[in-house]
């Protein structure tokens, strides 16, 4: 008769929890890298499609000059930050800095300050663009899809 050995499997849970976690990640990439190389991908400028616009309003420069105390010669970044209440993903919003350009995917100058949005960030948009207004009863800026 033939003898058959019989392993138990142990079970180990910090070991099912990183292959769950690193599981997440890797279907998080891929859903990423999807949505950037799927059916939209003609409307991200770095990929060859049209350039999203950005479009600064006169309040909305005022209320940059004054509260960033930008000038002529400086620049001023949007970037994606986590958590919110954005306009254009769920669960991002954006935040403004001033700041030289790394990888510039679009910008706009207004009275010698360049606005612009960086290649890691244009994600977001989803290929739109956007128009910063100020809000006078807010009394701070607000950033809408630009539908022209």
């Amino acid at each position: 008769m033939k003898q058959t050995s019989r392993e138990l499997v142990h079970y180990d849970p910090q070991s099912y929890e990183q292959e769950e976690r690193l599981l997440f990640a890797v279907v998080f990439s891929l859903c990423f890298l999807n949505h950037l190389l799927g059916k939209n991908n003609k409307e991200y400028g770095h990929l060859g499609g049209k350039r999203m616009k950005i479009t600064v309003t006169n309040e909305a420069l005022k209320w940059f000059k004054k509260e960033l105390e930008v000038d002529s010669g400086d620049h001023v970044q949007f970037f994606v930050r986590y958590g919110g209440c954005g306009d254009f993903q769920t669960g991002f919003s954006l935040g403004v800095t001033v700041k030289a350009p790394d990888e510039e995917a679009t910008s706009t100058e207004k009275e010698g300050i360049l606005f612009y949005v960086e290649k890691k960030d244009e994600w977001y948009f989803d290929g739109q663009g956007f128009v910063v207004t100020y809000d006078e009863e807010k009394e701070e800026i607000s950033y809408n899809h630009d539908d022209s």
